[in-house]
């Protein structure tokens, strides 16, 4: 009611003051019965996703792999290191 107050007014969804939602009349409806989806690959389009995600990680990993650098950092540190002058 203090957060009506400071609006300056009542809002036309504002319960009335005393007369709170109870039972059955609060404005939601209830679920019939319990929702439990299918378990592992039910449908095509699962399988279809599922092996999209496969494909995904797979891409990845060889695309990691491929794309790595020949060198190391360690190794480049050491070279530069040598090229000074310098023994690490």
């Amino acid at each position: 009611m203090l957060l009506l107050d400071a609006l300056g007014g009542k809002l036309p969804s504002a319960p009335q003051s005393g007369r709170f939602a109870t039972g059955t009349k609060t404005g939601t409806s209830t679920v019939p019965e319990e929702f439990r989806p299918p378990r592992g690959i039910a449908y095509a389009g699962d399988a279809v996703l599922f092996a999209l995600g496969l494909f995904a990680v797979a891409a990845g990993l060889w695309l990691a792999v491929w794309l790595r650098p020949r060198h190391r950092i360690r190794e480049l540190e050491r070279r530069a290191a040598q090229q000074k002058g310098k023994r690490p």
